[in-house]
C-alpha cells in the first residue's frame, strides 16, 4: 500500500491520505474498518489524531511507477 498512498494533510487532528486508485482505495477502507484504525488512533492520540479520512487522487505525474513520488 505504501506505493498506492500518500499523506496529504494533517489538521485539526484529521489525516487526509491520498490514495491512487479505486481498488487501492477500497483496499484501504478495509483495513481501516478491519482494526486499522483504531490501531491508529491509539496509538497517535499524543499527536492529537481523531481521525482517518480517505480520497482518491494522484500525487505524481503520469501512470508509470517509475515516476511516483517514494518515501
Amino acid at each position: 500500500m505504501l506505493n498506492h498512498c500518500a499523506l496529504e494533510s494533517f489538521t485539526r487532528g484529521t489525516l487526509a491520505v491520498v490514495v491512487d486508485s479505486s481498488p487501492h482505495l477500497y483496499e484501504m477502507k478495509q483495513l481501516l474498518l478491519s482494526g486499522l484504525q483504531k490501531q491508529l488512533l491509539i496509538a497517535c492520540k499524543s499527536t492529537g489524531l481523531k481521525k482517518i479520512n480517505l480520497k482518491p487522487g494522484r500525487w505524481y505525474q503520469g501512470d508509470g511507477s517509475e515516476q511516483r513520488l517514494t518515501f
